[in-house]
């Protein structure tokens, strides 16, 4: 008799960022609605009143400016703060509410990272020229061509506490508020270069002169000065930088070059720009087009005109302050008899994630569902390895227990989730589905229905898609998964059963991944390997695990058989010779 086992080794270590869509839109009247400022979970709480205030004065100081610069064509309306689940309203000095279903709480728009940060990008400061790129500079994370949006701009949190020393240093706040807005909204890019980069240098030659690069609507007066502030520095033969020098009044553009010029207030058009301004970033990326034409050629100016000047009492923008919602699982599980193939696979799964991978204290509730639905098990928090054993067991134990029809009532799921488990306890709502997800599961109507719930109550919705062979997935489950931030996934069930089954559990965590503001808290698998045996044998192997991993490391077997899985021991042996084992005893999911 031939089995397969399969090796799967999973850390918890750093990865990438799980992003959700924004939801940022613009009103009939020019206002950005929908833009979520998240404060990230290791910020000092003591200086959340603080950090608050800021963002307030930041964001009012921006409207009016960005308003400007658009001529008239947009102002910043409403801003949602997110802080932390564990920070409470004393610190603050503000009041702290349960996001609703129209609060806009799962997509993260601006960050606000702890400490002063990574280096950002301005090529020097107002105060210390030449210093280079300095830590509490805010920067946008772009990863897309020229006229698409950025991922999400980063703010420390030493921004906001060392106000006086950020104004200082930078100019104006709020300008550098509007410069990141117009990368991250509109998918423009800085106007200058960098010392010592190939692609984006930070000067070029024009009539045997050397010049900086970056645009301008007039010559721009300085010197070029070491990174240490010392002068006569040679950009063409050392790493320099350009200091503007003297009030430089002539110059009205560009924010994104010298924002913290008190003339600077908008952005250069073809029309304004000086005839050379060097192999900017901006310049590069989007092949000589202008930042004023590529925000302008963006969809949310198609059919916008320029407007009259408003009163500058109705650009201040609406705050809301909220806490970041715990996340509320709810397992919607197909139990049909059509599933009785993969049911092994599924229940084995489905009980790896609650006994292993979700993290502690999380509320979890199980909805199965054939022709009707029924809550197996109400939202429960994973307190202990009983708790978390005893919710696991609820999930059927065989095909068996499966529905006799093959009647699969997806909505009926969500109506009961909705209904009976997260009625009046929306806020952070996560329903996880799991389902052949063919045609037969959803209709028009249905599909309808799950979209209301998306948009009224604001619940993530994810799936783990397991279509017959020959059968395509219903597409709707991509749209829902990525409107409401969640994840949807197919697999193929024409793979070995143990892939089958390590698909699902990877499937499983990426799902969950979303919830998890912190990425270095998100598992990486390093290692992942089926093994066919048909007699007595031992089986060796090696894996490298990279020094900045290795937290909480798990090496697991799954095996097609938890009886009889005739595996006797397993031992590790680390470069240095070191032995860790044998290990005898194994635990079973």
């Amino acid at each position: 008799m031939t089995s397969k086992l399969s090796l799967l080794l999973l850390l918890l270590s750093s990865s990438c960022m799980v992003s959700t869509l924004s939801r940022v839109y613009l009103t009939p009247d020019g206002g950005y609605k929908g833009i979520v400022v998240r404060i990230d979970k290791d910020v000092n709480q003591d200086h959340c009143h603080e950090i608050i205030k800021n963002i307030k004065s930041l964001f009012t100081a921006g409207s009016p400016i960005l308003h400007s610069a658009l001529s008239g064509r947009a102002y910043f309306s409403r801003v949602t703060i997110i802080v932390p689940s564990s920070w409470s309203e004393e610190k603050c000095s503000n009041a702290i509410t349960t996001p609703t279903g129209n609060t806009p709480y799962k997509s993260t728009d601006i960050l606000i990272t702890p400490g002063t940060g990574l280096a950002g990008s301005i090529p020097y400061t107002v105060q210390s020229p030449g210093t280079g790129l300095a830590g509490s500079i805010p920067y946008t994370v772009q990863s897309k061509q020229c006229g698409e949006q950025g991922e999400k701009i980063i703010f420390t949190e030493h921004f906001f506490t060392a106000w006086n020393t950020t104004s200082t240093r930078w100019g104006q706040p709020a300008k550098l508020l509007v410069k990141e807005w117009a990368k991250y909204r509109y998918g423009v890019f800085d106007e200058f270069g960098f010392s010592g980069d190939r692609f984006y240098p930070n000067y070029f030659k024009s009539g045997g002169s050397i010049y900086p690069t970056g645009t301008t609507n007039a010559m721009l007066t300085g010197s070029w000065i070491y990174k240490n502030g010392s002068s006569l520095c040679d950009p063409t033969a050392d790493q320099c930088y350009f200091r503007p020098e003297g009030p430089n009044k002539q110059i009205t553009c560009s924010l994104n070059y010298v924002p913290f010029l008190a003339t600077v207030t908008g952005w250069c058009d073809k029309d304004h720009a000086k005839s050379e301004i060097g192999p900017g970033k901006h310049n590069v990326l989007c092949q000589g087009r202008s930042v004023p034409d590529v925000i302008f050629a963006h969809s949310d100016f198609k059919t916008r005109t320029q407007r009259s000047v408003r009163l500058s009492q109705e650009l201040v923008p609406v705050f809301d302050i909220v806490r970041q919602p715990l996340p509320k699982y709810v397992l919607l599980i197909e139990t049909s008899r059509a599933m009785s193939g993969v049911w092994k696979w599924v229940r084995k799964a489905t009980q790896n994630l609650i006994k292993y991978e979700l993290p502690d204290n999380t509320e979890v509730a199980i909805v199965t569902f054939s022709s009707e639905a029924v809550v197996t098990h109400n939202l429960t928090p994973l307190t202990s390895e009983r708790v978390r054993a005893r919710l696991a067991d609820t999930i059927p134990d065989s095909h068996n227990r499966l529905s006799r029809t093959d009647d699969r009532c997806v909505i009926c799921a969500v109506k009961v989730a909705m209904d009976q488990v997260l009625r009046n306890r929306e806020a952070g709502g996560h329903l996880i589905i799991l389902t052949h997800g063919d045609k037969r599961t959803l209709s028009e109507d249905d599909e309808e229905i799950l979209s209301e719930y998306d948009k009224y109550y604001n619940v993530r919705v994810s799936s783990v898609l397991l279509p017959m062979p020959g059968e395509a997935p219903l597409s709707y489950y991509n749209t829902i998964a990525t409107h409401s931030g969640g994840r949807s996934r197919s697999l193929d069930l024409s793979a070995s059963k143990m892939e089958t089954l390590a698909a699902l559990i990877d499937s499983l965590v990426e799902i969950i991944g979303v919830d998890t503001p912190d990425p270095s808290d998100l598992p990486v698998t390093v290692h992942h390997q089926a093994i066919t045996r048909s007699q007595s044998w031992s089986s060796e192997g090696q894996f490298f695990i990279d020094r900045m991993l290795g937290r909480d490391t798990v090496f697991g077997i799954f095996v097609e058989d938890d009886e009889d899985h005739q595996i006797k021991s397993i031992k590790f042996t680390d470069e240095e010779g070191s032995v860790f084992g044998p290990y005898t005893k194994m635990s079973s999911i």
